[in-house]
């Protein structure tokens, strides 16, 4: 089963989140991985994860974060915000960041693979 991304609201760096998608580990019920839209592993910290456990990583130009999420909920969903990598190197502060909210759909693997194809 996977837990796929489907809406957000917020900053538009948002968008970048929509099909990509958390998958349970291999055996296990309780921990997850994190994939991007094209199903390639994005590395978190920490890896794997628990519902709802703040996870770190980065994807495209930004360093994110997602946290008070719940993947067990009939819509599940949570908050999102990020930095730009490279203005961060400049500023050092979070003036360039965005955030937001996302909600997602579970569903079988294929279902997930067929809605990144058609995007």
């Amino acid at each position: 089963m996977v837990i796929t991304i489907e809406s957000y609201k917020g900053g538009p760096d948002g968008a970048d989140l929509v099909g990509c998608f958390f998958r349970n580990v291999t055996g296990s019920t309780i921990e997850y991985n994190f994939y991007d839209r094209n199903g390639k592993l994005i590395h978190t910290d920490p890896s794997p994860f628990r519902n709802g456990e703040k996870i770190k990583f980065s994807l495209d130009d930004h360093d994110w974060e997602i946290k008070d999420y719940d993947l067990t909920t009939t819509v599940p969903g949570g908050k999102w915000k990020n930095k730009d990598k490279i203005k961060d190197k400049i500023k050092d502060d979070d003036s360039d960041g965005e955030s937001g909210t996302f909600q997602a759909q579970s569903g079988l693997e294929e279902e997930a693979r067929g809605k990144t194809a058609q995007a």
